[in-house]
């Protein structure tokens, strides 16, 4: 009871579907925040849930990977793009 107000807040049960649900949005590369919102759980819950998954904490890493390499390519791309008379040895300066 804090400041006399009385909080019954009971810890919330995660059950097999919320398991198998984060676990398949997990593997669709959802972020661990946004998993959490949609079920009502804590990002811990959703950490321990993808711990416990053979396999997903690698898949998820090679995710982030993948994106990160996107990006970085996207951003090469468009300075050389924009630089057409820049020569090809000489592109960290567009960076």
């Amino acid at each position: 009871m804090k400041n006399n107000i009385p909080i019954e807040l009971k810890p919330k049960v995660i059950t097999e579907y919320v398991i198998r649900a984060v676990v398949s949005m997990a593997f669709k590369g959802f972020h661990r925040k946004s998993i959490a919102t949609e079920f009502h759980i804590s990002t811990g819950s959703v950490e321990q849930i993808i711990s416990s998954e053979d396999g997903l904490v690698e898949k998820r890493k090679q995710f982030k990977y993948q994106s990160k390499r996107r990006r970085h390519k996207v951003t090469i791309l468009r300075a050389i793009i924009g630089n057409p008379g820049h020569k090809a040895g000489n592109q960290k300066p567009l960076l």
